[in-house]
């Protein structure tokens, strides 16, 4: 682009730099990032510096090509019908490529950007309406739980981060804002492919140029044209209905074997969610007869007696057989990535 917009104001690519510069050693500490990406951004580099969650192994740094970058940003803005005259509101880090990502799609597709600090509800003081957005799920109900008539400020918007549970996907349908579910890792240069909550579907679209197939262990395999036609495996089972939707069924790192019967925990915590206000998952511990029995463990003090015989039988009345839990354990915190991803133990 030969002009940047932020916050109502158009810059050239120089004007740009000159202010960006001119805020890094005066903006608070969140702001400074966005500076800093920035300016990394319209350096003369082809590469730049990414860092990985950490959800599937320790976080790493990582160079990622900047066309990708663009490319990626074009495709969501293909999908989603955003023209230049879009405005988009980043309330996300920047540390990580999710809030990366709002930068380099308003940069490469001219639009106008704007950013509050990131928080748990960062559309507190917020009056005017924007066409396009990113939040966690915790972002989504600081906002609903605090200020819900100004979620429909928004016209589409992006979650992702963590799992998003029944009660939010429920809530959500009472909006008129679009919202969607991403799927994606760093390595795909964030999302490509999107599940629209306000409909209740369990499906996942691919975006333009995306397409999947399916390994010998029913593993999704993604082909990407804007990653200059990449072919990259994964660990996630799925059910492959077409070579454009898929439904999620679990990570087979996480598949639990107990007594010969395979088990998604994915796909048992999606029918329990409903029971639960704090989080949960599940997971295994070894057993001498089953090889793996399956545990729940849930965040948070442990109930009293009465509670938690409610609880199993509330449990019994959803999860069958080898689904149902052996053992019910409480932690008072669970342990999280860097981005706030529960890691399981097994």
């Amino acid at each position: 682009m030969s002009t940047f917009k932020l916050h109502d104001k158009t810059f050239s690519h120089d004007e740009l730099l000159t202010f960006c510069r001119s805020r890094i050693d005066v903006a608070p500490a969140w702001e400074v990032e966005h500076f800093a990406f920035i300016l990394n951004w319209l350096d003369a580099n082809d590469k730049i510096e990414i860092s990985t969650s950490g959800s599937t192994g320790a976080p790493k740094k990582i160079m990622m090509s900047k066309h990708l970058m663009a490319q990626s940003s074009r495709m969501t803005a293909t999908y989603f019908d955003l023209t230049a005259s879009t405005k988009v509101l980043l309330c996300l880090p920047s540390a990580y490529i999710a809030g990366k990502m709002v930068i380099v799609r308003a940069l490469t597709n001219g639009w106008n950007l704007h950013w509050v600090e990131p928080s748990s509800n960062p559309l507190k003081a917020i009056e005017q309406r924007f066409d396009f957005t990113s939040f966690t799920p915790m972002q989504v109900n600081g906002v609903l739980n605090e200020s819900p008539e100004k979620f429909n400020l928004i016209k589409k918007v992006l979650i992702g981060g963590a799992a998003i549970s029944a009660e939010l996907e429920q809530q959500l349908r009472d909006f008129a804002c679009e919202c969607y579910e991403t799927y994606g890792m760093t390595e795909t240069v964030s999302h490509v492919a999107v599940r629209q909550l306000n409909t209740g579907t369990s499906n996942f679209n691919a975006l333009p140029g995306v397409h999947f197939t399916k390994d010998n262990d029913d593993c999704l395999v993604i082909h990407a044209a804007h990653l200059d036609n990449l072919e990259l495996r994964t660990n996630d089972v799925v059910d492959l209905q077409s070579p454009q939707r898929f439904r999620f069924l679990g990570r087979k790192d996480n598949v639990i074997n107990s007594g010969g019967i395979k088990i998604f925990p994915e796909l048992v915590e999606e029918k329990i969610k409903h029971l639960f206000k704090t989080e949960y998952y599940i997971s295994a511990i070894k057993d001498n007869v089953l090889g793996q029995r399956v545990v729940l463990f849930i965040e948070g003090e442990t109930l009293e007696e009465k509670e938690i015989v409610s609880l199993k039988d509330s449990i019994k009345d959803v999860l069958k057989g080898a689904e149902m839990p052996k053992e019910l354990i409480w932690q008072a915190q669970f342990e999280r990535t860097i981005s706030g991803k529960i890691k399981r133990q097994r």
